[in-house]
């Protein structure tokens, strides 16, 4: 998996590839040029997360999605204007799920 800078700096502030794997069970890991998405389970209202960077304003928008073969894919929840230090709370929050013990 090749990431772009900004996607490798998002996946750092979230904790890093092996912790999402470790407490999350996470199996794909998308980034773009400017966004990351992975999976996660153990949510019943969501089981993805994008994390997109904002140039602009220096900030991140956050998208929960439920993602399924008889749903598609339908947003759950959308957070903009996202400090960085404020990513993992934001997940921990919205899911219940935690990045660390």
């Amino acid at each position: 998996m090749t990431l772009s800078t900004c996607s490798a700096t998002i996946l750092d502030q979230i904790g890093g590839a092996h912790r999402l794997q470790a407490m999350l069970g996470t199996r794909k890991i998308f980034a773009g040029d400017l966004d990351l998405t992975f999976d996660y389970k153990m949510c019943r209202r969501s089981n993805h997360c994008r994390v997109t960077y904002c140039p602009g304003s220096d900030l991140y928008s956050v998208e929960f999605l439920k993602v399924g073969p008889k749903t598609g894919c339908r947003v759950v929840s959308t957070h903009a204007g996202v400090y960085a230090d404020c990513l993992r709370r934001l997940f921990e929050t919205e899911t219940g799920l935690y990045l660390s013990l």
